[in-house]
């Protein structure tokens, strides 16, 4: 059998030359492995920002949009559980 040498300007079937298609499905693959990473690292940052902000609200001691009032009241279900008068015996 005689080996058949890769023609540079053969086509396929559809018309097109199978070294175009590769080098534009590296390109490709070159572009995805690139946003991929840039993705990850803006990810990242993002997560460390997070972190950070509720590092920050901890150590101030108050959860995150979240008002702590002072004492609870009888106005709301912990203060009247908290806070219900005792039966005398």
């Amino acid at each position: 059998m005689i080996a058949q040498r890769y023609n540079v300007f053969a086509m396929n079937a559809r018309g097109e030359d199978p070294l175009v298609r590769t080098l534009r499905l590296k390109e490709r693959a070159e572009e995805d492995i690139y946003f991929a990473a840039r993705d990850r690292r803006l990810i990242a940052d993002l997560h460390a920002a997070q972190e950070e902000e509720r590092l920050r609200h901890a150590k101030e001691g108050a959860l995150a949009g979240v008002a702590r009032p002072e004492r609870h009241s009888e106005k709301d279900w912990i203060g009247r559980y908290l806070y219900r008068l005792k039966p005398v015996v």
